[in-house]
This record gives C-alpha cells, sequence and structure tokens, in this order.
C-alpha cells in the first residue's frame, strides 16, 4: 500500500501540476487549486500521514479537492492515525479530528519516552509539544520531541521528570489554551531542567503547520509567556490597592444613549417568557458590535439559521455585514473534547468574536446528557461552554426560560439557582408589556436582576423585587403581512423618570375608564375603545402599567383606581 505522502505526489501529477521532489519526504508543487506557474504548495512526509500547505492562501480542503482527494487520504491509513506509548497508551486519531483512547489509558508516561531519556543523556534540545502529530512533524527535521496524551491542558498527568536536567524548547499553539498548556511545561521544569525557552510557529498555529509550510527548528519565533495566575496561588493586590485597578466595564452592546450591555470576558444570562424578547435583545447587541467591526458568534439549540438569520435581515443588517461578521453554528451533538471541540475553537480563535450567544440553554444541557434542575450539572454546563468562551475574550450571553415558580420569578431562570449565583457578569429579565408582532410596536421591560461587577446598577432606576429597571426593549413593526425591513426597528432605551406636567393623563383617564366599564382588554382593544392617536395611547397604556395602575400581561386589567394629579376622591 502507498503511503500518503505518494499518494499526494501521484495525484498532483495525474492533475498536471508540476512536482518537484527534494527528497524521499519532501517536495514542491504547483498548487491545483488557483491558477499559478509558481509551486506555491509544499508537500511534506511525516510517519504516518502527510502535511500540505500552500503558500498561496488555499484551504487544504480545496486543494485536495481539486486532485479529488479527501482528509483520509492524508493518512496512510484510511482510518487515521494511532500513537502507540510505551506504557501500553494508543491514542487514535480519525480524518476528521475525532480523538479516543484505548489500551492503558490511566499511564503516564511521555510519548517516546526511550529516545527523550536517550536526549537528555546526551545533552540534546528534547522539544515540548502540544500533540502527537507535532511530534511526528519535528522528528521529521530530526527533532526529538514529546508531549502528553490528548492535546493542551493535560501535561498534569504525564511523569515530566525525564525532562530534568535536560534542554527544554517548548513550543506554544497559538491560541489561549496552547499558552496555558506551555506555561504548565515551563512551571514543571522550573528550577529542574537545564534550560527552558519557549517559542511560537513561525506559520500557522502549532509545530506540524510550521513544519509543512517548510520551516525548520531554527525558524520558530522567541515567545514571551504571559504570567497564568494559579487559582490555588495568593492574588497579587497590588492594582488595587494603589489605586490602579480597573473594574470592568459593559462594553458589549449599548442602550440607545449608549451605555452598554455586557463585560467582555463574563457569563451573562437572558430570561423571559415564551416572546418575551430575548432573541431580539441579543440581535439587538450583535448589530451594535457588527457595525462597530466586531465578530458575533451565535450557538444556536432552539432555531435554525433561517429564523435568525432572517431577523437580522428584517432589522436591515445588509448581506456582506452578516456574511463577515456573524458566525452562526447549530450543533446537534455533544461538544467533547475531540473535532467538535476543535471546530469551535477554530472559530473563536480566527474570528476573536466580542459576543457568543447561547440560545436554548434547557435544550443544550439536555443534547449535554445535563439536567438543568441540578446545580451540580449546571455548574459543569457553565465551565464547558459559557466560562470556556469567555477564555477567548468574548462576553458570553446564554438565553434562558424563567422559572415556572412565580414567587421566584424574575430573578431565576428555570432548574437550578446555580444558573444565576454562578454568574460572574450580569443576569437581565425581560418582561413583555405589549407583545411583538406584524403591524405591533412591543414592549418588554429590561430588568436587572444580579451585576457582579456592579458598574450597570448605576445606570438604572430601581424596580420591584430588589431588581433595576435598566431598560425597554422596542420592536416597531408596522408591516404588513410579513416584517419589512426598512420599516422594522429595535431599539433598547433607557429608563427614565417620567415628569407629571409631561404625562398623557387625559388619555390614561381614558384608558382606565375603558378598562372599568369593559373588564380586561387585549392592546387592540384599548386603542379600539379610546379616542386619539394609536401611539399616544400605546404611551398611555405603558404610564399606567409602569405606575401600576394596569397590569402588565395581555388582556390587561385595571388594578386599582387612577386619579390624575389634582383629582379628589
Amino acid at each position: 500500500m502507498s503511503t500518503a505522502y505518494q499518494r499526494v505526489l501521484d495525484a498532483l501529477h495525474e492533475h498536471g501540476s508540476t512536482v518537484k521532489a527534494n527528497n524521499g519526504t519532501r517536495a514542491t508543487a504547483q498548487c491545483p487549486a488557483h491558477e499559478d506557474r509558481n509551486p506555491s504548495l509544499a508537500v511534506t512526509g511525516i510517519e504516518g500521514q502527510v502535511l500540505v500547505h500552500d503558500h498561496g492562501g488555499c484551504h487544504i480542503e480545496d486543494v485536495l479537492a481539486a486532485v479529488n482527494l479527501t482528509m483520509a487520504d492524508l493518512f496512510d491509513e484510511p482510518k487515521g492515525a494511532t500513537y502507540v506509548y510505551g506504557d501500553g497508551r494508543k491514542v487514535h486519531r480519525s480524518p476528521d479530528k475525532r480523538f479516543c483512547q484505548s489500551g492503558n489509558t490511566k499511564g503516564s508516561e511521555l510519548y517516546r519516552l526511550p529516545v527523550v531519556v536517550k536526549a537528555v543523556a546526551e545533552g540534546q534540545t528534547v522539544v515540548a509539544v502540544e500533540g502527537e502529530k507535532d511530534c511526528h512533524a519535528l522528528e521529521s527535521l530530526g527533532v526529538v520531541a514529546t508531549c502528553s496524551p490528548m492535546g493542551a491542558g493535560k501535561w498534569h498527568k504525564v511523569d515530566s521528570t525525564p525532562l530534568h536536567n535536560g534542554n527544554v524548547v517548548v513550543i506554544a499553539d497559538r491560541d489561549g489554551p496552547g499558552e496555558k498548556h506551555a506555561a504548565a511545561v515551563v512551571e514543571s521544569l522550573a528550577g529542574k531542567a537545564k534550560s527552558v525557552r519557549v517559542v511560537q510557529a513561525k506559520v500557522g498555529k502549532d509545530a506540524a503547520d510550521h513544519v509543512a509550510a517548510g520551516y525548520g527548528l531554527a525558524d520558530f519565533e522567541p515567545f514571551e509567556l504571559g504570567t497564568f495566575q494559579r487559582s490555588w496561588q495568593p492574588v497579587d493586590l497590588s492594582d488595587v490597592l494603589d489605586g490602579t485597578y480597573q473594574a470592568p466595564e459593559p462594553t458589549v452592546g449599548r442602550r440607545s444613549d449608549g451605555h452598554g450591555l455586557f463585560y467582555p470576558g463574563k457569563c451573562h444570562v437572558i430570561v423571559s417568557e415564551t416572546e418575551g424578547g430575548k432573541t431580539w435583545l441579543v440581535l439587538s447587541a450583535a448589530i451594535d458590535e457588527m457595525r462597530a467591526g466586531n465578530h458575533v458568534v451565535y450557538i444556536d439549540f432552539e432555531d435554525d439559521e433561517g429564523g435568525v438569520v432572517g431577523r437580522l435581515l428584517t432589522l436591515g443588517v445588509d448581506r456582506e455585514t452578516i456574511r463577515e461578521y456573524f458566525h452562526y453554528l447549530r450543533p446537534s451533538d455533544q461538544l467533547g473534547t475531540g473535532v467538535h471541540r476543535d471546530d469551535l475553537h477554530r472559530v473563536l480563535s480566527e474570528h476573536t468574536p466580542t459576543l457568543a450567544i447561547l440560545d436554548g440553554i434547557t435544550e443544550a444541557m439536555t443534547m449535554h446528557g445535563l439536567n438543568p434542575l441540578d446545580n451540580a450539572d449546571a455548574a459543569k454546563f457553565g465551565r464547558m461552554l459559557p466560562r470556556y468562551i469567555t477564555e477567548y475574550g468574548a462576553a458570553s450571553v446564554s438565553c434562558d426560560h424563567v422559572t415556572k415558580d412565580r414567587d421566584g420569578r424574575g430573578r431565576y431562570a428555570l432548574g437550578a439557582v446555580h444558573k444565576l449565583n454562578g454568574l460572574d457578569g450580569a443576569q437581565y429579565t425581560l418582561e413583555n408589556r405589549t407583545p411583538f408582532g406584524i403591524g405591533l410596536t412591543g414592549r418588554s421591560t429590561i430588568k436587572l436582576a444580579k451585576d457582579r461587577p456592579g458598574q450597570l446598577r448605576k445606570n438604572g432606576l430601581p424596580s420591584s423585587a430588589g431588581m433595576v429597571w435598566y431598560g425597554d426593549l422596542m420592536l416597531a413593526s408596522p408591516g404588513e403581512g410579513l416584517f419589512v425591513a426598512e420599516h422594522t426597528k429595535v431599539s433598547i432605551e433607557p429608563p427614565h423618570e417620567r415628569a407629571e406636567d409631561f404625562r398623557p393623563t387625559v388619555l390614561m383617564g381614558r384608558i382606565a375608564g375603558a378598562l372599568t366599564e369593559h373588564g380586561p382588554l387585549a392592546q387592540r382593544r384599548v386603542i379600539a375603545a379610546v379616542s386619539g392617536k394609536t401611539d399616544a395611547i400605546r404611551a398611555a397604556l405603558d404610564c399606567l402599567i409602569l405606575d401600576g395602575y394596569v397590569s402588565e400581561k395581555t388582556p390587561h386589567e385595571l388594578l386599582k383606581p387612577y386619579l390624575p394629579a389634582g383629582d379628589s376622591a
């Protein structure tokens, strides 16, 4: 059976590309995915597979498709690569980047341990990388390399003592988890290895990308790791004590007056009953971010792309803006640690979104076999997805439903109370006052149920149940039959004190009289029963609702007699 390296070269020859093989494992060729006489394609054979890189910028999938190959053709074995550890562990990697283990999965041995021990004894440099593929790529250069099994974050599970007294180069992958992994390697060898230095790939994310592009060991670029605070170390209080500490500011999403909604790098929740406006609120924030040139990720467990993107188009967002800045995911499989985690990482690391929306938390938890009513499962899900997203600097915003218990409604989402208690950002509750729909101007009150950093409350007004009235979500859709983009508008208005002199007291009295005479009425019935302009009647009804005279829910009910200022009983 031919190797993957030979398979790729044969396909390039058959396509008509000029191929120049430098030796038994390296070649250059014309890229079949674009018209170019220059040999921009680099092909490198490593143990078990082949690396392909186009200096012209073509994606590997496009290169393979041009010569009728697939990702499976990059492996000697169509099922992928199997990496065998000396202690009996076997790590399997499929062409679609799924990982699994077999054999001694509890072992603690470094990959390629015998070669590592020999290199340290002879004073050779040993390179520590994130995965076995990186090791094989470096071995094609004659370099001794090692790693821990199953990628980033697992270094603490291996015995690193064979590297003591060695000269070690650590390659940090070009992302947050990669830097943290490199920091863990450095920490484990501090004061124990003869020397430790950190580098990054000249091209691409990792060592395999670097080698695939044709670069050698000397071409890796020096990299200075940030200082990663271990969770059980005392926190440095200097910036707080010397007055230089900067409190987090809510800069993601906007009210109409410019005040923000969400904190970068923190977790948030929006709760409401069905049709309370959660999706419209997060899309309003998404539009703010995209118009500022920032990327948005939308992870949808309830709707589909037609419903969500359709709303953006309805709100007048142009297609090119959506295509460039809006990244929609519709998962149907558990996230796990393999290919799906890789896919999410790629989106977050390539686009560095400022806002990541998770729509349908109950459905998301159920998909992952977690119980929305269980606090431990709520905490587990929080670490698995919302908090993972915040590591990339995005504000994570989860859309959830309110609890069925009316006594707890307003502050708590459906299920475990840890959904609120575990937040490090803010939670908003939406209470619909007038319904959203075609030909209507819908309104929902935005109440702040929790504000961990404390920078939002000052921009709101006191409300019921200890919450803060932070604003009103307004969606105006005067179109007929369908939402009309040029007419449908969404806005988040700030709360405002209403001076009595400017209140529509006459219309408020007429509405109160209509409700007294006819009993509870839907908004359209109120408008029909009261003479006056429609918008003015709606504004008067809002005043009665906010002042506690009329119920928020439809049909609207008169809760207590309304007496305009100056009237006597």
